[in-house]
């Protein structure tokens, strides 16, 4: 047996928090028992006097078999979890929106999805449940603004699908990334009769910076969208909103305890807060690490659950939803992306839906995208923190292999060091009750 390179050891207070990137278990020791399970990991004779400790460790993989290549696993996973019969499919009902940000990588054109489009989709949809491709089925909604078009569009489909997938008893649901301004009582009535329980709103900030960037001709929408948020998690049976805050340095210099003190005790456990850096500021996350990690900590005390960093990850091989092979983004006019977070120009896309609904896919770019998993090359393979890191994502992988980007690595995305996330991992962990015990 031989000790992982994928632990880690966090010294807090009078114990130590021990993390296995692969396998995502964590626990505190003391000092002393640290002393212990460190001679087992180094040590065949400690080992042999410490049979019991040593098959806990090894089951959790923080010892594994002398011949074992661990990155080679972190490959096989990979393979399994991106080629898995889950099917993921996100909609644009339109790219027109209310509201104009600042920061936003999209142009608005003005148009909305045809019936002649939404026909060849439930086409598409039906030859994948043909063809016995899928177990599982997720619908996503994006824009654009999915809203401004939600009776005409979404609602219909939505119901479709629902219906489709009902009658053939597998497991269907769907999530909506929304501004979520237009949402009212009447609308989350329709949520529920079409099964749309899951959300990510965003906010920038406290109202003053949010109604600065988020407004319909100077009006402002803070207060409007978080008594939406409210209400949907109220009114909405096994609803879950994931609030994106969209952050400078300015805005997470702000206490959000207070930003977000609103929002009813009785229904925070609904709401996941996530941090994420406004791209036209990456480079400056260095001065904005103590505010986050203070607004994380004191997020989690009001009863929120809190994503720590959108760089790591734990227990999954790849880095994105994009990069699964059973994942398509349909833009209202007919054409396929993969990639979420570019425009929805001629040049990104990577196919188009015929009228027959098969998927007409530029020629070689599946096989361009899936022949290898985005992390196999020699730098991201002898990296500590793949498993965690889970690799580039596809685009940027295609970026690298174009030579349109010259480094591979996504760490400067980061907005928290390592220890600082496993520690803030720990505490998530600890507040779930499934803190392993040595």
């Amino acid at each position: 047996m031989k000790n992982s390179k994928y632990n880690f050891f966090i010294k807090k207070d009078d114990k130590t928090i021990c993390f296995n990137g692969w396998s995502g278990k964590v626990f505190s020791v003391t000092h002393d028992e640290l002393d212990i399970i460190q001679n087992v990991l180094k040590s065949s004779t400690s080992q042999e006097e410490n049979i019991r400790l040593t098959q806990w460790l090894a089951e959790h993989h923080f010892l594994e078999d002398e011949n074992k290549d661990e990155s080679d696993q972190i490959l096989k996973r990979n393979r399994s979890e991106v080629f898995d019969s889950k099917y993921h499919l996100i909609l644009n009902p339109t790219l027109e929106c209310n509201f104009r940000c600042w920061y936003c990588y999209e142009q608005h054109p003005d148009g909305h999805m045809s019936p002649i489009t939404m026909e060849r989709i439930k086409k598409y949809v039906d030859r994948l449940i043909e063809d016995e491709k899928i177990q599982q089925f997720t619908l996503g909604w994006f824009g654009g603004e999915p809203l401004l078009y939600f009776d005409d569009i979404v609602y219909p489909l939505a119901l479709h699908f629902k219906h489709t997938f009902s009658k053939l008893n597998l497991p269907f649901s769907q999530n909506m990334t929304t501004n979520g301004y237009s949402v009212d009582r009447e609308m989350i009535k329709k949520f529920d009769e079409i099964d749309l329980h899951h959300f990510q709103i965003t906010l920038d900030g406290d109202g003053e910076t949010h109604n600065r960037t988020r407004n319909r001709q100077g009006e402002p929408s803070f207060d409007k969208i978080l008594q939406n948020i409210i209400d949907i998690c109220s009114y909405l049976p096994e609803s879950d909103v994931l609030l994106r805050v969209n952050f400078t340095n300015e805005i997470i210099a702000k206490d959000f305890t207070t930003i977000l003190e609103p929002i009813p005790l009785h229904i925070r456990s609904k709401i996941q807060i996530h941090f994420q850096r406004v791209w036209q500021t990456f480079g400056t996350s260095a001065k904005s690490h103590d505010d986050i990690v203070r607004n994380i900590s004191g997020l989690r005390d009001m009863g929120f659950s809190v994503v720590p960093d959108n760089y790591y990850t734990v227990k999954r091989s790849y880095r994105c939803y994009a990069d699964r092979y059973n994942f398509a983004h349909i833009n209202y006019d007919g054409k396929v992306y993969k990639c979420t977070a570019r425009d929805y120009s001629d040049e990104l896309s990577v196919g188009e839906l015929a009228d027959d609904g098969i998927i007409k896919w530029k020629p070689n770019i599946i096989e361009k995208m899936y022949a290898r998993p985005n992390f196999d090359n020699e730098q991201c393979m002898k990296c500590r923190l793949l498993p965690v890191c889970g690799g580039p994502c596809l685009q940027r992988k295609l970026d690298f292999n174009e030579g349109i980007s010259n480094n591979i690595c996504t760490g400067n995305s980061k907005e928290i060091d390592l220890n600082t996330f496993i520690l803030e991992y720990y505490e998530s962990v600890k507040k779930s009750n499934k803190i392993l015990t040595v």
